[in-house]
């Protein structure tokens, strides 16, 4: 009889630990998948901030000086937040900028093509790229095009 009252007692208590265990394991589990999907939407909505604020700085001949600190921020965030791929090309877009730059400050008559040689393209086309993949979404065909309405100042 004692043995029969052992053998329920050591059934209940193993159903209990395996019933603990498998609570504890699955919401270390739930937490991890919660913090990384957290990260995940996080860094989603800064990098779609980023695309706009590129997007609209993109191909203009004059930026505000609103349009510059977005830029600026969305440079930052990309070197934080972007892939490695998406930094080497945002690396590759600065130094260009850096060298137009510095050829104005040298004299060098080139402002007229800062704009056109300015190509933020391949940051876009992988920010895009990234961000359709990360939302489920087909890639998406063709190029980059953006809608741009003349402005009377500030531009030739």
């Amino acid at each position: 009889m004692e043995m029969d009252h052992a053998l329920g007692f050591l059934g209940i208590l193993s159903t209990v630990l395996v019933a603990l265990f498998g609570w504890y394991f699955v919401d270390k589990l739930a937490a991890k998948r919660d913090v990384k999907n957290e990260r995940l939407k996080l860094r989603m909505e800064y990098l779609i901030e980023s695309y706009r604020t590129i997007s609209e700085a993109t191909n203009r001949c004059a930026l505000s000086e609103t349009q510059r600190s977005k830029l600026e921020a969305a440079v930052s965030d990309i070197m934080v937040l972007g892939s490695t791929e998406q930094i080497n090309a945002l690396v590759n877009q600065l130094n260009v900028i850096a060298d137009q730059r510095d050829a104005i400050e040298d004299g060098n008559v080139v402002a007229e093509n800062v704009a056109k040689e300015t190509d933020w393209g391949l940051v876009l086309q992988l920010l895009r790229d990234e961000l359709r993949e990360k939302l489920d979404m087909p890639p998406a065909e063709g190029g980059l095009k953006f809608l741009r309405f003349p402005r009377t100042e500030g531009c030739p």
